[in-house]
């Protein structure tokens, strides 16, 4: 379902009372892309309690915190994989650590353009945790490159494809 808004400033912003019908009423739902919406941790936590959602792409949503993300991820189910994209939501290093420790199948993972300073520890939290990674993208990685790519490679079983993107990289 996509629901994104324009970032032109046409169009209405979805706000949670909306993500909250959905997540009431649409069990079945998937994938969801809410991109520049005003969802809060409001939303969020009906999402993961109502929907068994496999894709969730809130690119943008500036009201999106590690609150929301924190009622996101307790509610959902680690039995299925998860794409999720938090480019550009106010989250924090805990967030990244907690998605890590809830989905062992988590898929891929965007964090560009969020001002938390993904580092060493995050990423080799993500490369412990999540075998089957492919990738996450984080415009901010602070950590050492080399030594991270050796490290998750190491950690993940060998059956695993673990990908470290980062749009900074040489």
């Amino acid at each position: 379902l996509n629901l994104y808004h324009n970032s032109s400033g046409n169009g209405t912003v979805l706000t949670d009372e909306s993500v909250v019908a959905l997540g009431q009423n649409c069990p079945r739902l998937r994938n969801l892309n809410l991109n520049w919406s005003a969802v809060t941790h409001v939303g969020l936590e009906a999402l993961g309690i109502g929907c068994p959602l496999e894709d969730l792409s809130l690119d943008h949503c500036k009201h999106v915190s590690d609150d929301g993300v924190a009622a996101l991820v307790a509610g959902l189910s680690t039995k299925s994989s998860l794409c999720l994209n938090l480019d550009g939501t106010r989250i924090t290093k805990a967030s990244v650590l907690a998605i890590a420790a809830r989905f062992p199948k988590l898929l891929t993972l965007d964090v560009d353009a969020v001002d938390c300073d993904v580092g060493d520890e995050e990423v080799l939290a993500l490369a412990h945790c999540c075998p089957g990674l492919r990738c996450v993208k984080s415009l901010g990685y602070t950590g050492s490159r080399s030594s991270v790519r050796w490290k998750a490679t190491s950690l993940a079983p060998p059956s695993a494809t673990c990908l470290l993107y980062t749009s900074d990289a040489a």
